[in-house]
Formats: structure tokens, C-alpha cells, sequence
């Protein structure tokens, strides 16, 4: 968008690129740009901070923080003398191109919808919301080309016997779902309201990447096939144009948005693999979670999938409200039985946005500043509750049958594009031996 506006722009990606605070504040300051975006996580608000003192002191800049710390916590980033401008909340697509408009005819931005400023008359951060986007078709197509070869690494199963590149792309927003843990700090959009792009635009979309050079998409939609009538038509606009003989694809997308017609369907154009947010075997866990999903019907729709020769990613969450250890060793045999191609366990944690703390449920709220270590909520103690941890990915991970699964299915994969895995694998191992997740749990 900034590009078609005859906006120079450069991107930086400091997990890709091994840039020192001194390297991009000598960057920023080489390049010289009238506006300086920051997307910051809570780990990086210091680093951000401290980054945007020093280039305020070498000169003037304008400086917004964007993203989903940014929109939870804009008083992370906003205060007396602070070096921060504003943060820019929630989607950012309308709000950049204004902003840039001002600043380029020398007005002010005060009031601009989708920024929270400082008001230091008051001494306090105020919000200009902005509505979120409707018509995602009007959109220009990302600019891809920034992330080929740039040495990012996927680390999901993947269906594709050659050298893997992977790119990201968002075919909707939004997730009508009600689960209580939900956060927009772990999501890939903002708001509970679906909105959907059409068939032809992804369509063209995918067109654009496969004429860069990509051959993998992972579609980063939090809930890909909440609408089925949708992956309908994406899945026939992708076949009647042959997209599916030149890439595979990726999803993430809930138990009951699947039937045996759709997951058919995706097969054909092209599907390699379904993340699937089980989270718990426990039917009392789920409801405590507000997870509408029977295991019943988990284990069908996984049945099915395996039935196609579609890759399964299982995520599980431990640590759960009020949960017990035998609870947790449910999840485990439950996850043993379906033999995913991949799990992913995660500890329950209350972000403060997710309705299980706003409900109001909860006695205990994880500060925005150290929501890890994370709060327990369930009827284990810390040390329990690490060991379990442990427990759940070596017992899987070390288990014949997914060894047997892996051999059979990934080895091949994984030989190919052993660069890219050889990190993924060894972070994996630390997990499995307990060396890397957090071993303080309140």
C-alpha cells in the first residue's frame, strides 16, 4: 500500500536478520525515514524503548508501535516523555496510509482514527478506534518478495518431496469461535467477526507466489474452513486453475468447521496438512475451556483426514482450570491413539484480553509485563505440572508408533530440507529432554 503511494520502504525482520540495537539505530539513521513502525512483542518493549531513545536523540522521528502488544497495552508504550508517538491499534491497513497522508501535507495526526496518543494534560493514553475492515478484496497483494530466501524456516510436516519454500498468506480474519483462552497476542487477526476474501483473490494471490518461486502455503487463517461454502469455491478456483499441481498448502482450522466432502475437496487442490486445536481429551476440561468440540468427533474427523493421506498437526493445552493429572494423562493416551503427525503442547495461560480474565472467573491475572512464568489455574502443583510437560512430548515423541508414523511419511521431507529442519528438530529435542519451557509456574 505504501509502495503504491510512492513511499520508499524498507523492512527490517530482527529474528531473520542478526541486527544489534547499534546496527538498525545506524540503519535507521542512514536511510533517514520520516516515519519509523515498530511491531514489538512484550519480551522486546525494552529493546524497543531503548532503540527509540537513542534514534530520538540523534534526531527527530516519528515513531508507532503496531501489533497486537502494541493494541492490548499501548501503556507499555505511551508515557510522559516518552520516545513513542503513538501505537497503532488492531489492523493497520487504513490507519498507515492516513497517517503518512498527514504527516506528508504537514498536519496533524491527533485524532486519527486507529491511533492511541498520550494525553498529557490528563496523564493518561487515549484510543481512537477505528472499525475494522470489511472489504479484504480491496487490499493490494503482499509484497512476497520480501521473504523469499531470507532464511525462514517451517517447521510443520509438509507433503513435498523437493526443497521447500514457504509463503504466509491470510484468506480471512476473524474467528466467531468462543473459546475462552483465546488471545490476539497468539492469533493471526483481530476481532471475533469472520470476514472472508473471494476465491478469485486468493486464487491470484497464490498465482503471484508460485511465479515468485514459492511451492508451500501455509494459510495463517485463524479458522481457514469456518465457512465450508467458502473452501468450496477457494478449493475449485484452485483446481480449475491448476494451482493445486504446483503448490501445497498448510491450514489451521477447527474440529467441526470439517466433513468428509470438504476435507475431500482439499485433498485435491492441494492440501498437505491441518492443524487441529484439540487442546483436551477431558470433556469436563473443555467445557471449562468453552472448547465446543466432541472427542467423539475429533477422532472421526482426524480418522478422515488420515483416510486422504492429509498431515495432522495436534495442538493440546495442560494446565488447564482446574484440571488434574489424570486429566493430562487422558489428553496423553487420547493423543497417543490418534498419532498426529506433529503435536504441539502448550501451558493454559490467561492473557489478559481472553474472556476466562475477563469474565471475571479468575481470582489471579497475569500482569502484561510477566504473563510468563505463567499463572496456575489448575489442581496441580508447578512441579507436577513440569514434570507432566515433559512426560506428555516424550512419551509421544519417543513412542513407536510416531516413530514408525515419521519414518514412513516425513523422512524423506526431512532429508531434503535439512537445513531448515536441523534447528526446528533441535529445538524440539530440548523440549522432550525439559531444558526449555518455563519451569516456574505459579
Amino acid at each position: 500500500m505504501l509502495k503504491s503511494s510512492d513511499c520508499e520502504v524498507s523492512f527490517v525482520d530482527t529474528r531473520i536478520d542478526p541486527y544489534s540495537s547499534d546496527d538498525i539505530s545506524k540503519k535507521i539513521i542512514k536511510e533517514n525515514p520520516d516515519i519509523i513502525l515498530f511491531k514489538p512483542s512484550v519480551g522486546s518493549r525494552e529493546f524497543v524503548l531503548k532503540l527509540s531513545e537513542c534514534l530520538q536523540g540523534q534526531q527527530r522521528k516519528l515513531i508507532f508501535c503496531y501489533g497486537p502488544t502494541a493494541t492490548i497495552w499501548p501503556d507499555m508504550f505511551l508515557f510522559r516523555n516518552s520516545p513513542v508517538s503513538g501505537c497503532l491499534i488492531e489492523e493497520i491497513e487504513e490507519t498507515v496510509p492516513d497517517l503518512v497522508k498527514l504527516i506528508g501535507e504537514g498536519k496533524s495526526y491527533n485524532g486519527l482514527r486507529g491511533v492511541a496518543e498520550f494525553d498529557a494534560t490528563n496523564n493518561c493514553v487515549v484510543i481512537n478506534k477505528r472499525e475494522l475492515m470489511t472489504d479484504l478484496d480491496s487490499l493490494p497483494l503482499p509484497s512476497h518478495e520480501l521473504f523469499l530466501n531470507k532464511n525462514y524456516f517451517f517447521g510443520y510436516p509438509l507433503k513435498i518431496f523437493k526443497k521447500a519454500r514457504v509463503a504466509y498468506v491470510l484468506s480471512s480474519r476473524g474467528c466467531p469461535e468462543k473459546c475462552n483462552f483465546c488471545s490476539i497476542l497468539r492469533r493471526n487477526s483481530y476481532g471475533k467477526h469472520f470476514r472472508a476474501r473471494s476465491e478469485a483473490s486468493v486464487a491470484l494471490e497464490l498465482e503471484k507466489i508460485i511465479q515468485l518461486g514459492f511451492n508451500s502455503v501455509y494459510f495463517m487463517d485463524d479458522n481457514f474452513c469456518y465457512d465450508k461454502e467458502r473452501v468450496r469455491k477457494i478449493c475449485a478456483e484452485i483446481i480449475s486453475r491448476g494451482i493445486n499441481k504446483r503448490i501445497k498448502w498448510v491450514v489451521q482450522c477447527s474440529v467441526k468447521s470439517l466433513n468428509d466432502e470438504v476435507i475431500e475437496l482439499m485433498r485435491k487442490a492441494g492440501c498437505s496438512t491441518v492443524c487441529l486445536g484439540i487442546e483436551s481429551a477431558s470433556k469436563k476440561i473443555l467445557n471449562n475451556l468453552e472448547k465446543d468440540m466432541e472427542i467423539q468427533r475429533a477422532l472421526e474427523i482426524i480418522n478422515s483426514l488420515k483416510r486422504k493421506g492429509i498431515l495432522i498437526v495436534a495442538y493440546f493445552i495442560i494446565g488447564n482450570p482446574k484440571e488434574t493429572s489424570l486429566e493430562v494423562l487422558e489428553s496423553l493416551e487420547f493423543c497417543k491413539d490418534i498419532c498426529p503427525d506433529m503435536l504441539q503442547l502448550h501451558y493454559f495461560s490467561a492473557y489478559p484480553d481472553s474472556r476466562f480474565i475477563r469474565s471475571g472467573d479468575s481470582a489471579k491475572l497475569t500482569t502484561p509485563y510477566e504473563f510468563d512464568p505463567q499463572s496456575n489455574f489448575s489442581n496441580m502443583s508447578g512441579e507436577t505440572l513440569s514434570r507432566l510437560y515433559v512426560h506428555f512430548y516424550r512419551s509421544y515423541y519417543f513412542n513407536l508408533a510416531t516413530i514408525t508414523n515419521f519414518f514412513r511419511k516425513q523422512l524423506v521431507t526431512y532429508i531434503i530440507n535439512w537445513e531448515q529442519k536441523v534447528f526446528f528438530c533441535m529445538k524440539g529435542l530440548k523440549y522432550m529432554l525439559g531444558r526449555s519451557h518455563k519451569k516456574e509456574i505459579c
